[in-house]
């Protein structure tokens, strides 16, 4: 298998990943954000 064949595979999972992980917690992530303003100045 060749190195640029396994690179884009990993780029389509890791992308995929982002994908759900985003589109799952972004709700979540704000509101403990809003529940947690202390953290927002480390952001």
């Amino acid at each position: 298998m060749s190195e640029a064949l396994l690179d884009s595979r990993l780029k389509r999972k890791i992308n995929k990943l982002l994908d759900n992980f985003t589109v799952k917690n972004v709700n979540a992530i704000i509101e403990f954000i809003q529940k947690n303003d202390s953290i927002i100045p480390l952001l």
